[in-house]
């Protein structure tokens, strides 16, 4: 025997999917971020209730949610908005469940609805990012020094940060001077994010999944960073923020991305909407602003960095997840590594059979214990294997590291490093206190000039 459905303590007439809305809102989103609370409003509002509102919960059928996902495509809405609209009807689902206002035996009114974003790549998860989709070093190198050409120099230096330590907007802003370390390595701490709502002050919190962490800079911008921190040591204080607005308050993401529209068009960009200034902006619609978009965003950097670190330094990407804020590791390898862990313009041929040190560089293989063949894994496959790889490598270091002639050099990724010369392999050990077992940094034969470089 099934319990019947809970009655609400005031009969408040019909069940209806607006109520429902409203009883989600209010119940279960009272605890979560500010933004993702007028995400929520914002789609609900503008796309379920206009044509479900009035439907009481039993009535919703899987036709009716298809309905609301068709219409959403046919206002040309990207596939990130189609599944954020997917994503809050099968929350309302969830919650009528909650409420025991859908039972056991009730339709689920979202089964067979299809609405998650499909992967462009044969093979590839939906999130993935190919590095040959984001801005090249050149390109950004090129908008930073148009961003400093329009008086922005603090911004071009916040976003050569960003481009190289991966950190979020909010985290970004949120910067204070006791935040950036020098010695003995050059370490980011993310403590704390700033929470913009559309309309109110905005606000300080716990960076996202509520959790600290650090991230690595590179020794071109020690001096940069260095006399930010001093100018906003003498002028606000160790509680300053080091990229606060004109009004020396916290930045708004809108006005910054006037700066950004303009340098990204000053650095030849491409611009999937022409820049221009427009007017009727403002309370009074007097104002004017620069509107435009560039085909890419300041998360793009975000991905340079993810990128940067795993491909060009080489770290493993249960570090680089902890560098990023990823709360899981294998989220990181499905969004920037390729299938079966394929580098980006390589053939999916075998690393073994290439003679590669690892998938998509060339060199010696790495010496290690032989191992039996590994059956073929679907390309949908879970990515263990590349852990696996990923493990093994560590491994491998570590038997050179014990057999290696030690030499001098500099450091990499913002560490105190001593290279290590084996089989024509160059190893940094980067020294991380609480991290001592995940830091190890390996530049391949093609890398040696990057350790002066970075």
């Amino acid at each position: 025997m099934h319990a019947a459905p809970i009655r609400d303590p005031q009969d408040a007439g019909p069940r209806t999917l607006e109520r429902l809305a409203a009883s989600y809102i209010e119940d279960h989103l009272s605890g979560l971020s500010v933004r993702f609370r007028e995400k929520q409003n914002y789609l609900l509002d503008r796309w379920v209730l206009p044509r479900l509102g009035a439907r009481t919960v039993t009535a919703w059928t899987p036709a009716d949610s298809a309905a609301v996902i068709a219409a959403v495509r046919r206002a040309g809405a990207s596939d990130a908005l189609v599944q954020d609209v997917g994503t809050v009807m099968r929350a309302l689902v969830t919650h009528a469940r909650r409420l025991r206002w859908l039972t056991a035996q009730s339709e689920n009114p979202m089964s067979m609805v299809r609405y998650a974003k499909a992967a462009s790549i044969q093979g590839a998860a939906s999130v993935y990012v190919p590095r040959s989709s984001l801005p090249t070093d050149e390109q950004c190198a090129a908008l930073f020094q148009a961003m400093e050409g329009l008086g922005h120099r603090r911004l071009a230096i916040a976003m050569r940060l960003c481009h190289r330590a991966g950190l979020r907007w909010g985290e970004l802003i949120a910067l204070q001077p006791h935040d950036i370390q020098f010695q003995p390595a050059r370490i980011v701490h993310v403590r704390r994010a700033v929470e913009q709502p559309r309309r109110g002050p905005a606000r300080l919190k716990a960076p996202e999944n509520g959790k600290i962490r650090t991230s690595i800079f590179p020794k071109s911008l020690t001096d940069d960073l260095a006399d930010l921190v001093e100018d906003t040591l003498g002028r606000d204080g160790p509680e300053g923020l080091l990229l606060p607005s004109a009004s020396g308050r916290i930045m708004r993401r809108s006005n910054f991305q006037q700066i950004w529209i303009r340098a990204a068009d000053g650095a030849g960009w491409p611009m999937t909407a022409p820049l221009q200034r427009t007017a009727g902006y403002g309370q009074a619609n007097k104002g004017r602003r620069w509107t435009g978009a560039a085909k890419w965003s300041p998360q793009d950097l975000r991905h340079v960095a993810a990128c940067w670190m795993l491909f060009d330094l080489g770290l493993d990407p249960a570090v680089v997840a902890g560098k990023l804020g990823h709360a899981d590791p294998n989220f990181t390898i499905r969004r920037y590594i390729g299938v079966r862990g394929h580098l980006p313009g390589q053939p999916m041929t075998s690393h073994r059979a290439r003679g590669d040190a690892r998938p998509g560089v060339g060199g010696a293989p790495l010496p290690g214990p032989a191992r039996r063949p590994r059956r073929a894994v679907h390309p949908r496959a879970t990515p263990q294997p590349i852990l696996g790889w990923a493990r093994a490598q560590s491994g491998h270091m570590r038997a050179l590291r014990s057999a290696a002639p030690r030499a001098s050099g500099t450091d990499v990724a913002g560490c105190a490093a001593t290279p290590q010369v084996a089989g024509g392999f160059a190893i940094a050990e980067a020294f991380d206190p609480r991290e001592p077992h995940l830091s190890t940094v390996m530049l391949y034969p093609g890398q040696r000039r990057s350790w002066n470089a970075l």
